[in-house]
């Protein structure tokens, strides 16, 4: 229990503290990278609660970090060359004269979202024996977060070459799904629940990857990017929808 309240502390800390920091800077997009920073305090925080440190849980401390780093650097590297996410500046306008109270309920919920997922590491992290399932589940994990990577970083050069400009990425993993990045972001949090299968409490785990899911197909993921993208791209996206998988990798519609 104390390691629960701990990774609730850390929570509200860090996207408390963010949330201040967007008050100074008028940037909401910095919420991504304090729900990150968040999940990888509190992945170290349930890694020292555990009193016998096996190769099982330095694997899954390294998995957690190579997830966060990735991200966070990500983000960073938008900021310095000025890719602002235009979802939060879409956000900003709807919420109108009322930023400030709907910003802080949204750092609020992200704060809630990166306190319940937490539990798929603290179910992982009683896991002594590092066997078939473990390395499984870890490779599985590299080859998702290299793909996901690689999806990120496709579509950080089209942004580049063509921010501010009309055209549709459909290149490399964007030709076969719309979300390539969200689909093996889902699937990253899937190894993680592999990783503990063995456990009956790894109902938690994947009981989280489904939550995740629900959230990016339903409501902050996939909806709200694509409602930017048909008011920004028009014709050209809405095209791309009709040939071009949702969420999972298929060939595309001639």
């Amino acid at each position: 229990m104390e390691t629960v309240g701990i990774n609730l502390l850390i929570a509200c800390i860090v996207l408390g503290g963010f949330f201040i920091f967007y008050l100074k800077r008028q940037d909401p997009s910095i919420v991504d990278v304090a729900w990150t920073l968040s999940l990888m305090l509190m992945s170290i925080n349930c890694f020292i609660k555990v009193k016998e440190k096996t190769v099982s849980s330095w694997i899954f401390l390294l998995m957690t970090l190579i997830w966060g780093s990735r991200l966070i650097l990500l983000l960073l590297m938008r900021y310095k060359k000025g890719l602002k996410d235009l979802r939060y500046e879409s956000l900003k306008l709807s919420f109108s004269n009322v930023q400030v109270k709907k910003f802080f309920f949204f750092f609020l919920f992200q704060a809630v979202a990166a306190f319940l997922m937490s539990f798929s590491f603290l179910v992982a992290y009683h896991i002594k024996q590092f066997g078939l399932l473990q390395w499984i589940a870890f490779i599985s994990f590299l080859i998702f977060i290299s793909l996901e990577i690689l999806s990120d970083y496709q579509m950080f050069l089209f942004r580049q070459i063509h921010h501010g400009k009309p055209g549709v990425m459909k290149k490399g993993l964007w030709r076969y799904s719309r979300h390539p990045n969200y689909f093996f972001e889902v699937l990253v949090w899937c190894s993680f629940a592999l990783f503990s299968s063995l456990s009956l409490a790894a109902i938690i785990s994947w009981a989280v990857v489904i939550m995740l899911l629900y959230f990016i197909l339903n409501v902050t993921g996939i909806p709200a990017t694509e409602e930017l993208l048909l008011k920004t791209k028009g014709d050209a996206y809405r095209h791309y929808q009709a040939t071009t998988s949702k969420f999972f990798p298929w060939f595309p519609k001639v």
